[in-house]
């Protein structure tokens, strides 16, 4: 269990904001708690021990984890024909994909609704700040939204050219994380839209543990992080954490990246190549897009405030604070 734990807390930490706009949770000084989160209250539990972000995110890359779905029933309890089974893995992808898609929509209305019922909460001298962390917030989400669409279309594209979408699933491909969306690992597009031969799995699992295996020793001293004088872990420290994490994560999905692109086909590091310059493109957006969310909410509650809410920014040591209202 110790590999998909710290594969799941790699994702867990790691994972960029992606969907529709959250406004600050009560007492979580930033995105509220993800469906499927795990139990417990503050100071007991997952919960209490990581945070709310944590403890939604682990939850949920366990329930997919271990779920059943319509989909696997097909494939373990019936004798299919190679056509239906590769139908049966196209209609999962499809599935996975509709279902984010609904996941943001909903995410979007219920945000943009419980804004305005958390105004009714506030006095009036209180309001124009929040409102404007809200709005900061919902435009870096849809500037993700847009940019993760624009992405899409260019990998459908790669997919179909390489066979990959009329290709049967491949069982030994590792599932950590949520199922769904469009993914801007350059190494799991390797593995989901192309048709690699044997030689290049078999090269491509090897490179991934030993990078695995380096990403873990370096992150061993971010574990475990401070606690406050209260006893909890300060949230911030859990921030550099994940930040950490994710410079981490794209070096390694970076380094992979390119050991695997000279083992690839002509054909495949044509389309290979697009893929990759559509992924830095889209990375490119997110950042813009949490730059500006920052700079913005700076503006309106103080550059304090700010880094309570987003934690510090990349390369700012985390201080420990009190929690400050808006």
């Amino acid at each position: 269990m110790r590999k998909p734990l710290w594969i799941a807390m790699i994702v867990a930490l790691s994972a960029p904001p992606v969907g529709a706009a959250e406004p600050p949770g009560p007492g979580e000084g930033g995105r509220g708690r993800r469906p499927g989160g795990m139990p417990g209250g503050p100071g007991g539990g997952l919960r209490g021990a990581f945070g709310g972000r944590m403890a939604g995110a682990l939850g949920g890359i366990f329930d997919a984890l271990t779920r059943t779905d319509i989909f696997d029933a097909a494939r373990k309890t019936l004798d299919l024909a190679d056509k239906a089974k590769t139908g049966v893995d196209v209609l999962d992808a499809q599935y996975a994909d509709e279902l984010q898609a609904a996941v943001a929509e909903l995410r979007t209305k219920m945000s943009k609704e419980y804004v305005a019922k958390i105004l009714e909460l506030l006095p009036d001298e209180q309001k124009p700040k929040y409102e404007a962390v809200a709005k900061a917030l919902a435009e870096r989400e849809e500037a993700i939204a847009a940019a993760q669409k624009e992405l899409k279309p260019v990998l459908d594209k790669v997919k179909t050219s390489q066979g990959a979408d009329k290709a049967q699933r491949d069982d030994r491909r590792p599932r950590f994380g949520l199922p769904g969306g469009t993914s801007t690992s350059k190494v799991d597009i390797l593995r989901t839209h192309f048709v690699l031969t044997e030689d290049q799995q078999d090269a491509l699992d090897t490179a991934q543990r030993e990078q695995f295996g380096a990403m873990r020793d370096r992150m061993q001293g971010l574990f475990p992080g401070p606690r406050d004088a209260g006893g909890q872990r300060d949230p911030n420290a859990f921030r550099q954490i994940g930040q950490a994490m994710r410079q981490v994560r794209d070096e390694v999905d970076e380094q992979v990246a390119k050991g695997m692109a000279d083992l690839l086909t002509d054909a495949q590091k044509k389309d290979y190549a697009t893929a990759c310059a559509a992924i830095d493109v889209c990375k490119k957006k997110t950042k813009d897009a949490e730059d500006a969310c920052r700079k913005k909410i700076v503006e309106a509650v103080g550059e304090e405030k700010a880094d309570a809410l987003l934690g510090p920014p990349p390369g700012k040591p985390a201080e420990p604070k009190k929690a400050t209202a808006f």
